[in-house]
């Protein structure tokens, strides 16, 4: 079992974030979970055994703030995500 859990969070009000703020918050937390994916993912079923990726995210996707913009949308990309897995 693998476990991606990385993540950075960015407060304040969505309309103060920058074009680098939300690079770094994508940078991290979703090119993260797929550069991890990826490089786990194959090799994995390429072993042939059963095995599993977990995608772990914050809960505060479920009690968003106004103040937590940029944070709350990557997490609630990836809590719709893992759905469609």
């Amino acid at each position: 079992m693998v476990v991606l859990c990385a993540g950075v969070g960015l407060d304040g009000p969505i309309l103060d974030t920058t074009v680098d703020d939300w690079e770094r918050v994508l940078a991290v937390n979703v090119w993260g979970v797929i550069h991890g994916a990826s490089a786990f993912g194959r090799p994995m079923v390429e072993a042939g055994k059963c095995a599993h990726i977990a995608i772990v995210a914050s809960a505060a996707a479920f009690t968003p703030s106004s103040c937590w913009g940029a944070r709350i949308a990557r997490i609630d990309a990836f809590s719709h995500l893992r759905r469609y897995s």
